[in-house]
Formats: C-alpha cells, sequence, structure tokens
C-alpha cells in the first residue's frame, strides 16, 4: 500500500463520519456542541486538497477529498439552515 492509498483511507473514513453528522443534523433538526468555525475551516483545508492533491499526482486522495468536501458543504449548509438547537 502507498501513501497515497494510506492517506485516501483516511480522507473516506473523515467523509463518512462527517456524513454521519450530516444525518445527525438531518434528523435533530439542529445542532449543538458544535463550533461552526471549524466546520468552515475543515472545509477550506479539504478545497485546498482538491488542488493540492493533484500537484502531487496523488489521485486516490484527491478521489477521496471530493467525498469530503461535498459531505462537509452538506454539513454546513444544514447547520446554517436549520441553525442551534436550544
Amino acid at each position: 500500500m502507498n501513501a497515497d492509498l494510506v492517506n485516501a483511507l483516511f480522507e473516506i473514513i473523515g467523509a463518512g463520519l462527517t456524513w454521519a453528522n450530516v444525518y445527525s443534523v438531518w434528523k435533530d433538526k439542529g445542532y449543538a456542541g458544535i463550533y461552526l468555525p471549524t466546520v468552515v475551516l475543515s472545509l477550506g483545508w479539504g478545497v485546498w486538497s482538491l488542488f493540492y492533491y493533484p500537484s502531487l499526482n496523488q489521485w486516490w486522495s484527491f478521489a477521496a477529498s471530493i467525498g469530503l468536501v461535498i459531505a462537509l458543504l452538506a454539513w454546513i449548509v444544514l447547520m446554517l439552515w436549520y441553525g442551534r438547537k436550544a
């Protein structure tokens, strides 16, 4: 297994866990205990990865980071849509 595949595995796991957060916000129609700027920073990091991984020819990591970025976008949109749960 090379470094690109190992990194892609971490990105895929991160995407899966983020989709679990998306589901939680959708199901609860709100959120608590999450600091939105942290999620926005993660999104920025993910978007940067979409430019960075191709420059390193790490195509597995690039493909996996697409899923993570989409999940982070969905999470942020739902957090903004529903707002904090009281």
